[in-house]
């Protein structure tokens, strides 16, 4: 069973008169033919409309908010942790304030109304309240963007379509796509750019032309150039990211990013 048909039938199980079975259906008639016709009209990148997103995500809490009342089933308790849950994913911490604000007084609510509500009720009604008030507040801001399109592989000029042969990556991976296509490797050689020329880019959408001369010279003779790294990191930022950097980032030699001054004076390759 798909999520979308999963999060229906805990959802129609815990709204009195649906049932799972037509709550399973509703949620797959719902989201099937929205999740097609936005794919459609959808640019390269761009995201969901969000009323889709809200009800993608009110339909997986429903199912968060299922799983986790088969442990303890209060709505007080389902909301907050819901409400939390969402808050974190929003990776800031005023989120995570407003995800907990936003459980505990809808939880109270259905403790004081209701107190007899599934959890799966419970997790998807804080979570249309939590997106909606998020939607308004942060309207203004970006979205994190990490998405990826299916296109031609003709398209793809400038990637490299070969994967790491080892657990550790590094800059032995460059070393190895030589050794597969006959190349040569030089470590470090002098005088070396990101690009072998900037004019590669041109497009309808580029012209390189126009890029200042520096600019161009830092992409076409990056050796050239010293770096100095001063890292400033966010507080809460930063003990996630010492996570990430030793369990992930490290063994893998990639985005291994210094976090003070005394790593980036080390130097990084």
């Amino acid at each position: 069973m798909s999520w979308e048909r999963a999060g229906g039938a805990v959802l129609g199980d815990a709204i009195a008169g649906i049932g799972p079975a037509a709550g399973a259906v509703i949620g797959a008639l719902l989201y099937a033919p929205a999740e097609a016709l936005t794919s459609l009209r959808r640019a390269p990148a761009e995201p969901k409309p969000i009323w889709q997103r809200i009800f993608g995500s009110a339909l997986l809490m429903a199912l968060f908010g299922w799983l986790v009342g088969l442990i303890y089933a209060a709505p007080l308790f389902i909301a907050i942790i819901s409400g939390a849950l969402l808050g974190l994913l929003g990776l800031r911490p005023l989120k995570v304030a407003l995800g907990v604000a936003v459980g505990a007084s809808t939880g109270a609510l259905f403790q004081t109304i209701a107190p007899g509500s599934e959890p799966a009720l419970v997790a998807a009604t804080v979570t249309i309240v939590y997106r909606v008030i998020a939607a308004v507040a942060y309207r203004d801001r970006p979205l994190i963007r990490i998405m990826a399109e299916e296109v031609p592989a003709a398209e793809l000029r400038y990637v490299v379509p070969f994967e790491a042969r080892s657990r550790y990556v590094g800059a032995d991976y460059v070393k190895q796509l030589a050794e597969l296509t006959g190349g040569t490797f030089r470590r470090n050689p002098p005088d070396v750019g990101i690009l072998a020329s900037l004019d590669s880019l041109d497009d309808p959408r580029f012209d390189a032309s126009r890029v200042h001369p520096l600019i161009r010279e830092f992409y076409e003779h990056t050796s050239r150039f010293r770096l100095s790294i001063v890292p400033e990191w966010r507080a809460w930022m930063k003990p996630p990211y010492e996570l990430f950097k030793r369990v992930v980032a490290e063994p893998l030699g990639q985005a291994a990013i210094p976090s003070n001054i005394q790593e980036a004076q080390r130097g990084m390759v």
